[in-house]
């Protein structure tokens, strides 16, 4: 890339590596109601290497009316306690899905 007579480089590196599973962090996740906490979620791929998926995964709570998940671009994966239960909490990507345990005081 260059601007402004200034050039620079980056070596990127594209795999074939394929996602095998999502680990989803806090787990388990413990909020009051009213509480948001940011999850994230930790993508491991079958080439041995890992990474962060949080911005790309689909969240879905198993129990929406306990705890709701976000998924708008800016607050994707920030989970909401809206009532005192229990919920599963989901990120999914590709196929490969991820889950942890919410409970909400």
């Amino acid at each position: 890339a260059a601007y402004q007579g200034v050039t620079g480089t980056t070596l990127v590196t594209v795999t074939d590596a394929k996602l095998v599973a999502i680990t989803i962090s806090p787990d388990p996740i413990a909020l009051a109601v009213g509480q948001t906490l940011q999850l994230s979620a930790l993508g491991a791929f079958d080439d041995g290497s890992t990474l962060d998926v949080t911005s790309w995964a689909t969240w879905q709570s198993s129990d929406t009316g306990v705890a709701n998940v976000s998924n708008a671009a800016v607050t994707r994966g920030q989970i909401k306690g809206l009532a005192a239960g229990s919920a599963q909490i989901s990120a999914t990507r590709g196929g490969i899905t991820g889950t942890a345990g919410a409970s909400v005081k």
